[in-house]
């Protein structure tokens, strides 16, 4: 739904970072890394680099 209507919000942004750190955190791997690919997208498109780097650093740990 988010990428399929273009929506851009800060509070869906966060809400999936938060999300995909949870995931991680509960050895849900495949679901972290959705949540986090979603919210850097976010980011992205909210100009904010800053924030889709630290979104981009929690999915290169779900790597290690």
């Amino acid at each position: 739904l988010i990428t399929r209507t273009g929506l851009r919000d800060v509070d869906t942004a966060r809400m999936l970072e938060r999300a995909g750190r949870a995931a991680a955190a509960k050895g849900q791997g495949p679901l972290a890394r959705s949540a986090l690919r979603l919210a850097i997208e976010q980011w992205k498109q909210l100009n904010r680099p800053d924030r889709a780097q630290m979104a981009e650093r929690a999915l290169d740990a779900l790597a290690r």
